[in-house]
């Protein structure tokens, strides 16, 4: 078995691993003798980001899988942090307020040359158009579940949008470093109306780019 570690750091990029964001994370990819590869994420011991104490972060992870919400299927403690799978390894997209703030900053910073679309983005557009009433359906239902459970969602990202390549989509809840469980839940609800308006115009300005 043989492991390679890259310390990556997003600062804006939308390749980063679980994460369109801001901050620094180590990926590890692990060949396997069977030929498999496995792609996991660490995320170190950071105050500002809500980890110093994994314990906390885990048991908030344990809390939140518990009561039936989308987030990963494992967590595990590492010596800098924690562990989680790579959702990008497959190729598959994170959408969410990070990868809106990416999309703003190329925007700023292009001085006319606007990137053409890539195909998750394109899959992306065709999901908003036709799949918003799902979307909305499946966010009522966790709502209700964090509301069921005394479950506060992550007060910055209270869910993201999962794209896989073959252009079936999942809502998952990735980031629980400002999610708080035993908590007053009525701000879940403003929360992820927020989040989905985020959504619809990050939709807007990719529908505003050339198209290759």
């Amino acid at each position: 078995m043989k492991r390679r570690i890259r310390e990556v750091e997003s600062a804006g990029r939308s390749d980063m691993p679980n994460s369109a964001g801001y901050e620094k994370k180590y990926l590890h990819e692990i060949s396997l003798r069977s030929g498999k590869t496995i792609s996991l994420v660490e995320r170190a011991f950071d105050d500002r980001l809500g980890i110093a104490d994994p314990d906390k972060y885990i048991k908030r992870w344990q809390a939140f899988k518990d009561a039936g919400l989308p987030v990963v299927r494992f967590i595990r403690r590492s010596e800098k942090g924690i562990f989680m799978k790579n959702l990008k390894h497959d190729g598959s997209e994170i959408f969410g307020k990070g990868y809106l703030t990416i999309i703003e900053d190329q925007e700023d910073n292009s001085r006319g040359k606007i990137p053409l679309l890539t195909e998750m983005e394109n899959k992306f557009i065709r999901i908003m158009e036709t799949d918003l009433p799902k979307i909305r359906l499946n966010l009522d239902d966790i709502v209700r579940k964090a509301k069921d459970n005394d479950l506060l969602l992550p007060s910055d990202d209270p869910f993201e949008l999962l794209i896989h390549p073959n252009g079936t989509w999942e809502i998952i809840i990735l980031d629980l470093s400002y999610a708080r469980i035993d908590n007053d839940t009525h701000f879940n609800g403003p929360l992820v109306t927020n989040a989905l308006e985020q959504l619809i115009e990050l939709k807007d300005h990719l529908l505003a780019r050339p198209k290759p």
